[in-house]
């Protein structure tokens, strides 16, 4: 059984303003009303009043939101098929306070404008407010039950770059969401041409994820100029650079490796 919760503030003012400045830049005349968390909570049976007065205690952690100017809204929440650390930390929380019959909680956020969306606003909008590596969209709050959905495992997709070229792992790019820069894209064409066979999807994905700036470090590792003088250590060599000039009293230090 799914049950919803919601009301309180999402996103700060400054954030709110901040979405809404990039969302401006696409649709003027689009706003943003404001930002709320939903929870969905997923339990064994249907929780009584006391559960639901002792949940609502601990889900009210932030002020709540007036959004009686809304026209529409549109749900954001963690990519389907994942568990995200806010839903592994607030169950635990609510077990301990409990709540056992509660299976699991997860977070969105429901954000809300001041008008319809017309035909091809969505990705528009949604190309601001969300990640498409990290976050799906709900279309309706019956849909939630996808965030609880057990997903059996796919076959590996082959990406038919011999016959599209190119543009097979360009949509690729998109339809899995893996952030690929162009001169990765590239690389990835010209090493599988040279191979002369198409890759699977979870090739892509795992490059992708090896390659990524939080694996690799490549801005903070990449060479540092200041006013036309290249510098003779990176970034990143100054970030490590104070543990090489003060290593004492240091009881643990993170080694990252440069894939």
């Amino acid at each position: 059984m799914i049950s919803i919760h919601s009301g309180i503030q999402a996103l700060r003012n400054f954030k709110v303003k901040t979405l809404q400045e990039k969302l401006q830049l696409r649709l003027p005349d689009l706003s943003i009303v404001g930002a709320e968390f939903i929870h969905f909570v997923e339990s064994d049976k249907k929780l009584n009043t006391e559960d639901w007065r002792h949940l609502d205690k601990l889900l009210n952690y932030a002020p709540p939101i007036n959004l009686s100017n809304t026209v529409c809204s549109i749900t954001v929440t963690p990519r389907q098929g994942t568990i995200s650390p806010w839903s592994s930390k607030a169950t635990d929380i609510v077990h301990l306070c409990g709540l056992k019959q509660i299976k699991r909680l997860e977070r969105g956020i429901n954000y809300h404008f001041n008008r319809q969306l017309q035909a091809g606003e969505l990705d528009e909008v949604l190309g601001v407010i969300s990640d498409r590596m990290t976050e799906s969209y709900l279309k309706e709050a019956t849909e939630a039950h996808k965030l609880f959905d057990e997903l059996s495992p796919k076959e590996c997709q082959s990406i038919d770059l011999i016959k599209s070229g190119r543009s097979a792992i360009e949509n690729a790019n998109i339809d899995l969401g893996l952030a690929l820069s162009e001169i990765e894209i590239d690389y990835l064409f010209e090493q599988f041409s040279n191979l002369n066979r198409n890759p699977k999807d979870i090739e892509l994905m795992m490059f992708a994820q090896t390659n990524s700036e939080h694996c690799r470090h490549k801005i903070f590792n990449a060479d540092w100029i200041i006013d036309d003088e290249r510098q003779a250590v990176s970034l990143f060599d100054m970030i490590r650079n104070t543990y090489k000039q003060h290593p004492e009293g240091l009881l643990s230090v993170i080694a990252t490796i440069q894939l």
